[in-house]
């Protein structure tokens, strides 16, 4: 091959231009020995002449030197054409292996189909195989569900005839579990409400539980009426309770209505208005019958009835609305005949029968299921005023407690009586303190007591610390009988007296050569009143100085009272703080016939 046939060779390819790393050309001049100088881009071909050569006796190798290249050159150019000849080998193995791959590619392709075709008719097999079992299973879903339909409706044609006969027959033991079922079974036929049949079993299992109701209620009306000719038995009634459990919640209901009302009749009959014992001073009396009549009944009736019922709760609960309604009503006719001694000794034995209760039926909670037995009373006060519930009956009442304040919120409205009791015993005590007062004005032994036994003058007066402990009294008392409106009537009438000590005691008690128009002022001016005139001369002697000084302070208590924690109406109340020297004897013990001593 000449070199003609190696330049087309070259032409008759694309050119590529390869560039290698510096490291990769680095190692490749070092496998081509010693190329690398003629390979550089610096490469000067004169001064490596003359590095050959450097002198002219160095010349006589100029022939070996170009024999030597000249052989390595024909070597070069034997390597061009082998590696130019393999190039073209190796181009025609790829362009085979490129056919034979093309052509392995399309008998993929037919295999591929093949299968898929193979796959659809097998899918197609398996659906006409499992399209008969599919109606196999629909048909044994249908067939369950009518077998089911059929067990389900016979036990109803079946059970229907069962509970009639045993309705008729009174059989209520036996009837419990069969009209359970029965309800059941007629709620799994609730989506078949539009099949006649099925709507006329629904109607007569309705009209033998409307059957059952009115039988079970008029068994109990025989066996509890008295000259009834009825031969119900206890336990027949006991059994019949259990029916009712599973009757409409009406029926249960009218049952306790009935019940109740009529284990209540003779106490609504005992103490009716007209009757003696119906006032309030026998208010013990009807707490005493409630007491009897419940243990007679919890040893003769309450077997009857299931625990879950709490019959004795109810009847006492509804004693409670009936008494609170009879005794609102009695004391708004009688309102003339009420003094506050018989109001508090009602409200006393009231409040102790309401704590009994509490603790009688403690466990229990009266609001947690409605007892429609109050319907009969729909004028009771069933809820009251926390202040109500804690102070209806004299004493905090337990937390949260629904008996306390249940009978006792009827004696609220009548608390303005204990107020203006306490109003009259206010006014006797202050006209004996505005007298003392006088008393004390006129004479300088008077006076003197009055400052004290040491002679020492700003002493609170001692009626004063006498007018607050009695306030003190008056407010806890009136705090456990109700914080409502009779407190703020109350809080008025401590006003009117407040002013009153003001100016009947206060301003008696001041020197009279100061004038009641200077009283208002003397805390403010008291550097005035105190300081000598511009002749030298005492204003006031030392024992009126005395006595301004203690008007001054006991003004100054009475205006900033002390504050005391009163734990049942959780409020603050004044209470006044002795100041007075320890010397001198108390007068409280004079004016303890004045407070009112209520047992409360």
């Amino acid at each position: 091959m000449d070199s003609n046939d190696i330049l087309d060779d070259k032409d008759s390819g694309p050119e590529v231009q390869i560039n290698f790393p510096s490291s990769v050309m680095t190692r490749i001049e070092e496998m081509m020995g010693g190329t690398e100088q003629f390979d550089s881009a610096e490469f000067d071909a004169v001064a490596y002449i003359n590095r050959v050569f450097p002198t002219e006796q160095s010349l006589s190798g100029v022939e070996s030197a170009a024999a030597r290249c000249e052989f390595h050159l024909a070597g070069v150019e034997h390597d061009i054409r082998r590696l130019v000849r393999a190039q073209a080998e190796q181009r025609d193995a790829g362009q085979q292996a490129l056919l034979e791959a093309q052509r392995c590619i399309g008998e993929l392709a037919l295999q591929v189909a093949d299968i898929n075709k193979k796959a659809e008719r097998s899918e197609s097999m398996v659906r006409e195989i499992t399209s008969e079992i599919k109606q196999l299973d629909c048909a044994k879903s249908n067939l369950t569900a009518a077998i089911t339909a059929l067990n389900h409706l016979h036990m109803l044609v079946g059970g229907v005839d069962t509970l009639r006969a045993m309705t008729t027959s009174r059989q209520y033991k036996e009837i419990v579990l069969p009209m359970q079922a029965i309800m059941e079974v007629l709620q799994h036929f609730e989506c078949y409400r539009e099949i006649r049949e099925l709507s006329v079993l629904r109607d007569q299992v309705t009209a033998i539980r409307a059957q059952l109701a009115a039988q079970i209620l008029q068994d109990f009306k025989d066996a509890f009426t008295a000259g009834s000719k009825g031969g119900v038995s206890h336990r027949t009634l006991s059994e019949a309770c259990a029916v009712v459990d599973i009757l409409e919640p009406r029926v249960k209901n009218d049952l306790l209505k009935w019940f109740i009302n009529m284990q209540l009749q003779e106490y609504e009959h005992l103490f009716s208005g007209e009757q003696e014992y119906a006032w309030v001073s026998h208010v013990e009396r009807r707490y005493a019958w409630l007491k009897r009549h419940l243990l007679t009944f919890e040893d003769s009736l309450a077997a009857l009835f299931p625990h879950s019922w709490r019959l004795s709760e109810r009847i006492a609960q509804q004693f409670c609305q009936m008494t609170c309604s009879a005794l609102g009503a009695l004391l708004s006719s009688r309102r003339s005949e009420l003094d506050v001694k018989l109001l508090l000794y009602a409200i006393q034995k009231t409040y102790n029968f309401e704590l009994l209760l509490h603790k009688r039926f403690t466990g229990t909670d009266l609001g947690a299921e409605p007892l429609d037995v109050a319907e009969t009373k729909p004028d009771t006060q069933t809820e009251l005023e926390p202040g109500s519930q804690a102070g209806a009956g004299g004493g905090p009442g337990p937390a949260g407690s629904a008996w306390v304040g249940l009978i006792g919120a009827c004696f609220e409205p009548y608390l303005s009586l204990y107020v203006s009791s306490l109003d009259a015993n206010l006014s006797e005590l202050m006209e004996r303190f505005i007298q003392d007062a006088k008393a004390s004005s006129s004479s300088d032994s008077s006076a003197a007591s009055v400052v004290g036994a040491g002679g020492a003058g700003g002493a609170v007066i001692s009626s004063c610390a006498d007018l607050f402990l009695f306030y003190k009294k008056c407010l806890v008392q009136c705090a456990r009988l109700t914080t409502g409106e009779p407190m703020l009537e109350l809080a008025g009438v401590f006003q009117k007296y407040l002013r009153q000590y003001a100016s009947g005691v206060l301003q008696a008690s001041l020197p009279r050569a100061m004038g009641a128009a200077l009283a208002p002022s003397l805390v403010t001016n008291l550097h005035t009143l105190l300081r000598d005139d511009d002749t030298r001369h005492a204003r006031y002697t030392p024992l009126e100085l005395a006595r301004i000084t203690s008007v001054i302070t006991t003004a100054s208590t009475a205006s900033r009272p002390p504050c005391i924690w009163n734990r049942s109406s959780r409020r603050r109340w004044p209470q006044h703080s002795q100041t007075r020297s320890t010397s001198r004897p108390s007068r409280i013990s004079s004016t303890s016939s004045s407070v009112p001593a209520y047992n409360y």
